[in-house]
């Protein structure tokens, strides 16, 4: 289907090599593609068809975007598109990192140019549907049959509202316990059982927490430790494991100081005081500084490089607590673009990632993930005994029983700032484990912030909708500025398919663009970029960045930028290079030698620099209400010769100083303009925010505004 069997096992080896995902040693080429693909599929090669009739833009979550992982997901679209004739499919990253957001995705979902399918994490799940992007997927799953025990129970409840299905699962990873038997044994205490209860884990770990001598220093060993990711992990201890939630049913109002959430921490915290439970990861467990470390599914391969046959140990379930059992899932999901064009291909896309078995049976063989879906849980247990024979003797009964028995706790989640309510609730736990403390009043004061979160949530809300309003104003509209013609796209790529919108100009040759976007870097750019195609082998473009200025609040993100920038094609992960006035870290330069490349930062005052100005020389350090982010005007230039770009900056147009490296950028013409990003992936609560630049001295006259990438 993909490449001949040599290729795949290049592909392999560099993976395994990367020591990431090492259990791919279970596949073939072959065998692989062949036990992934749809039923009726035909092996071989691709069949050819005529040019796609539609493109889908999908959003994995698990993907590493580069080396072995990108060569996979690669590979996975290419069976999709072998059983779909007529039908492209093309990924993006997702927002587990390239500083992509979950705010960023809606706003593009929003906007009109976000995925069609869109996997992200529990968290961001009430925004999506709060917000109208997600499609209610009980009709399409009634129309085909399709029922939702499929997955488990627990799971789909967390994407379900009293509105509709909005989510499917992406896949299970049940957290359960990994602990030491060989520290057990030494203490004469027998390991838990299926049915051990909050109790019977308070009694094992106030025994195992004993005081040892490591490497001759006193240290604690701790009965176990809690997961403090992002706040949510500890919460579900401290609130659902005892019936209560951070939110009300409607999600309007922080409920902290329920009785019931009161209980999670009176329990809980003295245990943290006295050193009964600590907040570390699994090293200490490898350390033996602690007996039972919190894991999730995802972790079993690095629990198999960090432990191996170092030190005896095994799996056993998160105890079960008062209000049911309290191991719980992983709550990742799909969802159905409901603001998008192609609403019946996008919808065969996502029963292939979530209801065939095609895309579970790659995840499985390649990433070892878990799937989603109860029946392939056996599947997925033989594959990674057979990758990881150490495992044959774990309980890893416990991950498959929590998928399917579906005790998964449906976590009420934060409707506005998750990541910011998420902070308080993880400051505020670190505080109540320092020392013994008024729980209520602590849990009354995080109460009380979380509610003001929600309130500037509100606002946040709104800021999103202006922008969205900004990006829909129709072609052909004054509204004080000129209407500017796209480019031609002669053997320069193909534009957006948005149409261009305004770019207003104070008076000739003067530019003030506005805009927002995630950021510019890494696997995909997000900003908007006024530009003309050029296709000149050797060239010099200027411009003289005059103002960069927030359009939303004093306070600018401080990557946001304002500059000049040259692309191969007006995609997101186009081969480019720009230099850049940026609002708190002086000019900066980057390149993107390839499409799909990382993009390459050089940033003052860095070893070479030249002219690459600090922070010092360029940034204002307290521009004020809508002031300018810069001291003074900065000059900024781009040379070509061939397939090399040096960047330049002047402060005054006649002397000037090489900034950074040459820059090595593979294209033929190029799209040539000045640009603004609002780094809104780098700025809590960015979603929404714009900023102006404001530019004049251009060596070349701007024929089109567009929005590059993530908003």
């Amino acid at each position: 289907m993909v490449g001949d069997a040599d290729a795949w096992r290049t592909t392999r080896r560099r993976y395994l090599a990367s020591g990431v995902r090492r259990a791919v040693a279970v596949a073939t080429a072959g065998g692989l593609l062949a036990a992934c693909a749809r039923p009726g599929a035909v092996p071989g090669p691709r069949p050819a068809v005529q040019d796609p009739v539609v493109t889908l833009r999908f959003m994995p979550w698990w993907t590493q975007w580069s080396g072995g992982g990108l060569s996979l997901l690669k590979q996975a679209c290419a069976l999709f598109e072998a059983a779909h004739a007529g039908v492209r499919l093309q990924p993006l990253p997702g927002p587990n990192g390239t500083h992509v957001t979950s705010d960023s995705v809606l706003a593009a979902m929003l906007s009109g140019t976000g995925p069609d399918v869109v996997c992200d994490y529990g968290g961001s799940f009430a925004a999506y549907v709060a917000a109208g992007a997600f499609a209610d997927l009980r009709p399409l799953l009634a129309a085909g049959g399709i029922s939702p025990s499929t997955w488990s129970a627990a799971h789909m409840a967390a994407l379900r509202t009293p509105a509709g299905q909005f989510g499917l699962p992406t896949y299970d990873g049940p957290c359960v316990y990994a602990y030491r038997r060989d520290i057990l044994d030494a203490l004469h205490l027998a390991p838990p059982d299926a049915n051990w209860t909050y109790v019977d884990a308070e009694n094992l770990w106030r025994r195992c927490a004993l005081p040892a001598q490591v490497a001759g220093t006193g240290r604690a060993r701790y009965g176990a430790t809690v997961w403090w990711w992002n706040g949510w992990k500890a919460s579900n201890w401290l609130f659902s494991a005892f019936g209560g939630a951070e939110m009300d049913a409607a999600a309007t109002r922080a409920t902290l100081t329920d009785t019931r959430s009161l209980a999670g921490g009176q329990w809980l915290l003295p245990l943290l005081w006295y050193g009964v439970v600590g907040t570390f990861d699994a090293a200490t467990l490898q350390q033996g500084n602690t007996v039972f470390a919190l894991r999730g599914g995802w972790s079993i391969q690095d629990d198999v490089v960090a432990f191996g046959n170092k030190f005896p140990w095994d799996y056993a379930p998160v105890p079960v607590y008062p209000f049911g059992r309290a191991t719980f899932g992983n709550n990742d999901f799909w969802g159905l673009n409901a603001l998008g064009r192609q609403a019946e291909p996008a919808w065969e896309l996502m029963k292939w990632l979530t209801y065939e078995d095609g895309w579970q049976r790659f995840c499985i063989k390649t990433a070892l993930l878990q799937p989603c879906k109860n029946a392939l849980w056996e599947e997925w247990e033989a594959t990674i005994r057979a990758a990881a024979p150490i495992l044959r003797n774990k309980a890893l009964n416990w991950y498959r029983d929590a998928a399917q028995g579906g005790y998964g706790y449906a976590e009420q989640f934060f409707r506005y700032q998750p990541a910011r309510a998420d902070a308080v609730l993880a400051q505020g736990m670190r505080a109540l484990s320092a020392g013994p403390v008024d729980v209520a009043a602590a849990f009354g004061a995080m109460n009380a912030k979380i509610d003001v979160l929600q309130r500037a949530g509100s606002a946040l809300q709104g800021r999103l909708a202006a922008a969205v309003r900004q990006f829909a104003t129709p072609a052909g509209e004054a509204s004080g500025g000129v209407l500017i013609e796209p480019p031609s796209v002669s053997g320069l790529g193909t534009p957006p398919t948005a149409v261009p919108v305004l770019i207003t100009s104070r008076r000739a040759g003067v530019y003030r663009v506005v805009g927002g976007g995630a950021a510019v870097g890494a696997l995909g750019d997000g900003c908007t970029f006024a530009c003309v195609a050029e296709n000149i082998s050797t060239a010099d473009y200027v411009c003289r960045v005059t103002g960069l200025v927030d359009g939303d609040c004093p306070s600018l993100a401080p990557l946001a930028m304002a500059g000049l920038m040259v692309r191969g094609d007006l995609s997101d992960d186009a081969p480019m290079a720009l230099i850049s006035a940026t609002a708190a870290q002086g000019v900066q330069t980057l390149c993107r030698m390839m499409a799909g490349y990382a993009a390459a930062v050089q940033a003052a005052p860095a070893a070479g620099a030249g002219g690459l100005l600090p922070p010092s020389r360029l940034n204002a350090q307290n521009p004020g209400t809508r002031g300018n982010a810069l001291r003074a005007p900065v000059w900024l230039r781009l040379r070509r010769r061939g397939g090399i770009w040096t960047a330049w900056t002047s402060g005054d147009g006649r002397r000037w100083s090489r900034a950074g490296l040459p820059m090595p950028v593979l294209m033929t013409g190029a799209w040539v303009g000045v640009f603004v990003s609002a780094a809104n992936g780098y700025f809590p609560q960015g979603a929404g925010r714009t900023v102006h630049g404001a530019f004049d001295r251009l060596s070349f006259v701007p024929r089109g505004l567009y929005r590059i990438g993530r908003a």
